[in-house]
């Protein structure tokens, strides 16, 4: 959950994040100098080989594909698999990096409109992939697996997205590295030098508002939404700051794909100097579902 707001209690691992965000602007690791984004393993596995198929009667195949390319039926392209093809999302980066980047960013680069660059270090893909950044197989799982992306903020604040790092306590979860000291968070731990530091200098009363006590995470979204709607305040996951974090996933997935470095223009919402990477940024929209 990317809420933003709640007080460091740790019986609620919901809270755990905005505490860590308070923790960093408190200036309890000194001047973020590294975030490494853990996201995790791909949660299926590589190389099998899927069958088309014929629709189930209840789904309409080609409503369902929209604007992404029309292709044979295959079962592991609709729920919850879609999230394995770029045809339809982004893997790991998107699913989990959607969560872990905002709370990255909010920490580390709360002012900034984005990254400056994007640069991928490494990757592994399940199929084969042309020089245009297309997987060339198309009945296996195409989005990556493993990979390492390099992003830059004009801060000076380097964030790495990774499946996996051996600095990290766990395979899920986020570690600042500041001049001054460090600091590990996940939706079930907080760990680290500015962590301890609690103990004996709590954050001030109020950083880290309350909010509502709903056991399922996704009802807190839904009960603020609503609130939002009667007061007209900002919701706590804000369309802004979320489009702005879910932009660095795709500009990475982007890097990876082309296996180039990315210049990112902000202001523009354009990717500078690179026709070929730009025209990724949207959909090629399919002929009867074109959004006008």
């Amino acid at each position: 959950m990317s809420a933003r707001g709640s007080p460091p209690v740790a019986s609620c691992p919901y809270r755990l994040p905005p505490t860590a965000v308070a923790l960093i602007h408190n200036g309890r690791v000194g001047k973020v100098k590294t975030v490494t984004v853990v996201i995790g393993p791909t949660p299926t596995p590589e190389g099998e080989e899927f069958k088309p198929s014929t629709p189930p009667a209840e789904l309409n195949w080609d409503i369902w594909q929209g604007q992404s390319p029309a292709t044979d039926f295959i079962d592991k392209r609709c729920h919850f698999t879609f999230r394995w093809w770029y045809e339809y999302a982004g893997g790991m980066m998107t699913d989990w990096g959607a969560h872990h980047v905002d709370i990255a960013q909010w920490a580390a680069a709360p002012d900034l409109p984005g990254p400056i660059s994007v640069e991928p270090l490494g990757a592994h893909f399940p199929v084969p992939f042309d020089a245009h950044g297309n997987p060339t197989v198309h009945n296996k799982y195409n989005t990556a697996r493993a990979f390492n992306v390099k992003v830059t903020f004009a801060n000076g604040v380097e964030m790495f997205l990774v499946d996996k790092s051996p600095k990290a306590p766990e395979e899920n979860g986020i570690l600042f590295e500041g001049d001054k000291g460090t600091l590990y968070v996940n939706r079930t731990k907080i760990t680290g030098s500015a962590a301890d530091s609690m103990k004996d200098n709590p954050l001030p009363k109020g950083v880290v508002p309350p909010v509502a006590a709903v056991p399922i995470p996704h009802e807190r979204h839904v009960i603020n939404f609503l609130e939002c709607t009667r007061t007209r305040a900002l919701p706590k996951s804000d369309v802004w700051s979320h489009c702005r974090n879910l932009t660095t996933c795709h500009l990475a997935n982007i890097a990876l794909r082309l296996n180039r470095k990315l210049r990112w223009d902000a202001s523009a919402q354009e990717i500078a100097g690179d026709a070929e990477a730009n025209a990724m940024l949207k959909r090629t929209q399919r002929k009867g579902y074109e959004v006008v």
